[in-house]
């Protein structure tokens, strides 16, 4: 009868290490798995170099409406960023007032500019964005300007 109980406590022993991927390793694995996944998931920047800031935003952003499209002008206080870059939405009733504007990248620019020349037809709405961004890519916050509101067109 004692083989018979040592025989059932080696079944018993082998059943419970026998779990395989779920066993003791496969529930470390899955856990660090998730740790991962959960780390990793998320909108992420470009790092910001240390001692620096991000650009400050453009200011007196205009726009007038040009024979071929928009000009866009704007200013920058401080230091000025490596460069900047410009969007671009288009307005449309069609849009919902909650949703985001789908910007458009238009142009990336060097850090000398202060104007940007839009081809796009004068008729329509757009909205314009323009961010300074330092030289890793890190973006700072982006002055808008809508092309509805201009003086002088018909909208």
């Amino acid at each position: 009868m004692g083989h018979a109980e040592n025989a059932g406590d080696t079944m018993i022993r082998k059943g419970r290490g026998s779990l395989g991927f779920w066993g003791k390793g496969g529930v470390r694995f899955s856990l660090l798995l998730c740790l991962f996944w959960v780390a990793a998931c998320g909108l992420k920047a470009p790092p910001i170099p240390p001692g620096k800031s991000l650009p400050a935003m453009p200011h007196a952003l205009a726009v007038r409406p040009t024979a071929s499209g928009f000009l866009l002008s704007w200013e920058v206080e401080g230091d000025a960023p490596a460069g900047f870059r410009v969007f671009r939405a288009p307005l449309s009733g069609a849009d919902c007032d909650h949703c985001p504007p789908a910007y458009t990248l238009r142009a990336v620019l060097g850090p000398e500019a202060r104007s940007f020349e839009d081809r796009a037809d004068p008729e329509r709405a757009f909205l314009y964005e323009v961010r300074g961004f330092l030289a890793g890519g890190a973006e700072g916050p982006g002055a808008r300007v809508n092309t509805g509101t201009v003086e002088g067109k018909g909208l």
